[in-house]
């Protein structure tokens, strides 16, 4: 979803540094800085506040963009994993087709003759996968759609994107449209479910 920065609205806080954003460091590889990019918790398909006023005041201008995807976003639930019992986030572009990274598609998927299959854990059970697209901060509501089949993931050193079948719920018709154009500087909100990585000085 992208963001609308308001008229008349101030300028960012004073540790708000976006050439540091250009410079290879590891805040490239933070999607939450506390000054920078706050998380907020979504709830009932809406998110919370900030107590910062430079992002309060674009997340209300984009509030109707941003709750609208929202229910097409899910977390990756895992069956039969041997470390993980959820690993990352996937949404959907098509009623049956959901994207995800490749990293996260590579925890359950493998190639084998040519096309994608699911792995076996250690004990040799398959894992499965689901999208639990109600998986919310303090709410035990559930709304998932099984994983039937790995469409895509790409190999090697290429872009961290995978396509996932899922069965299409007639009741969901949420998706999330690729924008056609994307320019620099433009500000954007992320959903999903970061894991801790051991990269991040930062938990």
């Amino acid at each position: 979803a992208v963001v609308v920065q308001p008229e008349g609205s101030p300028p960012p806080p004073r540790d708000f540094r976006p050439e540091s954003l250009d410079k290879p460091s590891v805040q490239l590889e933070s999607i939450v800085l506390p000054l920078l990019r706050p998380v907020l918790f979504v709830q009932d398909n809406d998110f919370g506040i900030t107590t910062l006023k430079y992002w309060q005041d674009r997340l209300n201008t984009a509030r109707d963009k941003i709750k609208a995807g929202i229910p097409a976003v899910g977390r990756i639930e895992l069956k039969n994993h041997d470390s993980y019992a959820w690993n990352g986030t996937a949404w959907l572009v098509r009623p049956d087709v959901a994207v995800t990274n490749k990293h996260v598609a590579l925890a359950f998927a493998a190639k084998q003759n040519g096309r994608w299959v699911y792995r076996t854990n250690s004990v040799g059970k398959q894992i499965k996968s689901k999208i639990d697209f109600r998986e919310e901060y303090q709410r035990p509501a559930e709304e998932e759609l099984d994983v039937v089949g790995i469409l895509y993931v790409e190999d090697g050193d290429s872009p961290d994107i995978a396509f996932l079948q899922v069965k299409p719920d007639p009741a969901r018709s949420t998706v999330i449209l690729l924008a056609k154009e994307v320019k620099a500087n433009t500000e954007i909100v992320t959903i999903g479910y970061p894991k801790y990585d051991s990269s991040i000085p930062d938990p």
